[in-house]
């Protein structure tokens, strides 16, 4: 996996912490996203007490290479964070793909469907599916980005809710937008950089490379 989806975890056995981040990214990986925002849940309802607590605290669990109870929350929002948009892509998805169905459906009502009925019906179930979109869209991201921000807003050193708020703004049209996920990749790339990361601050540098392409 690339190094920005490295969560600060080692080893393959035992159990806490280290399995539960372990899972949820394998429920990313997989594309379980229902799942991984459940367990990611459950995570937070148990480290946000530790952390209101003691955010310095160090969790017993040595594999973990990043054990301080900020370190941990953050890589949890971060997780989070990518699963709300991963699951937001795959519903905008899924919507795409029942275009068609829909479209035969209504076309099956008609004893005798002109071209012109079938071009009416992709119109109609085009423009219902751009405002579902962009609904689902609006809160999806919503959810993504808060929780990334959350994440930075508790550990802004981690150069990973930096580098994935990046992989939002990205995808999304207008200047406002290109200029946060410039801005994010920037940063992810000094931070990176700064911990001696080299893996991880080229992968933020390739991405601020195919972001100005695509603005020519």
């Amino acid at each position: 996996m690339g190094s920005f989806l490295v969560f600060g975890f080692a080893g393959e056995k035992g159990q806490g912490i280290v399995e539960s981040l372990q899972k949820t990214y394998m429920y990313y990986h997989n594309a379980q996203t229902v799942e991984g925002l459940q367990l990611s849940e459950v995570m937070l309802g148990k480290l946000l007490p530790l952390y209101k607590k003691d955010r310095n605290a160090r969790l017993s669990d040595t594999r973990l290479k990043l054990n301080k109870v900020y370190q941990v929350l953050a890589s949890v929002y971060t997780l989070q964070g990518m699963l709300y948009f991963q699951r937001t892509l795959s519903t905008l998805e899924r919507s795409k793909e029942n275009t068609f169905p829909e479209v035969m459906g209504k076309l099956h009502q008609k004893k005798h469907p002109t071209t012109q009925d079938f071009e009416q019906a992709i119109r109609q179930e085009n423009t219902k599916i751009k405002r579902v979109a962009n609904d689902l869209n609006q809160r999806g991201v919503a959810l993504a980005v808060a929780s990334l921000k959350n994440a930075i807003a508790i550990d802004p050193k981690n150069p990973v809710p930096h580098y994935q708020l990046g992989n939002i703004y990205r995808l999304y049209p207008g200047e406002q937008a290109r200029k946060e996920a410039k801005k994010s990749y920037v940063t992810a790339e000094k931070l990176a950089q700064k911990e001696g990361d080299l893996a991880s601050a080229k992968q933020a540098r390739e991405k601020l490379r195919e972001l100005k392409s695509q603005s020519k």
